[in-house]
């Protein structure tokens, strides 16, 4: 079964706007006549970081023959095998107050890549929302934060983990 994965408001306003900005950077140098020597070191620079967002992104999650997907924009899914999941936690937003960004994303296209926490530790991030989000702990240590849109539905298709 497949479960979207919606943007929540950070995200929505993020998002533009960081295109807006990356467009800009390279549209002035052409009209300012900027010293383009140094844009022509910051523009690959941008054009991969950009890229490599887009690559990771979250698009979609899916629930399939005992496995969860997490499908990502441009790169191959990452799967959670369900018996492999030792446990499963329904976050809220407060509770994931004062998270702490290692790599990755937080607010462009979503929140993903590493990010910790005082109370759940290090984990990956594959979403886009805080206010839905499904908190997975699996038995070799590894953890995973998603945000499915429908997170009782999502819960509903793991039978003996909830």
């Amino acid at each position: 079964m497949i479960f979207s994965a919606s943007y929540d408001t950070p995200v929505k306003i993020v998002t533009p706007i960081t295109f807006l900005v990356l467009i800009l950077s390279f549209i002035t140098p052409a009209i300012t006549g900027a010293a383009v020597s140094v844009y022509y070191f910051l523009i690959p620079l941008i054009i991969i970081a950009t890229l490599a967002c887009i690559a990771y992104a979250p698009k979609y999650y899916c629930v399939e023959a005992g496995e969860i997907k997490i499908y990502r924009i441009l790169l191959k899914p990452v799967t959670i095998k369900i018996d492999s999941i030792s446990g499963i936690e329904i976050l809220t937003k407060a509770q994931l107050k004062g998270s702490i960004r290692l790599w990755g994303s937080g607010a462009f296209l979503g929140y993903f890549g590493w990010f910790t926490t005082r109370k759940l530790g290090k984990a990956m991030w594959y979403a886009t929302r805080m206010d839905r989000t499904i908190f997975i702990y699996t038995n070799d240590g590894k953890k995973f934060l998603i945000s499915p849109d429908n997170t009782d539905l999502f819960l509903d298709q793991l039978p003996g983990i909830v």
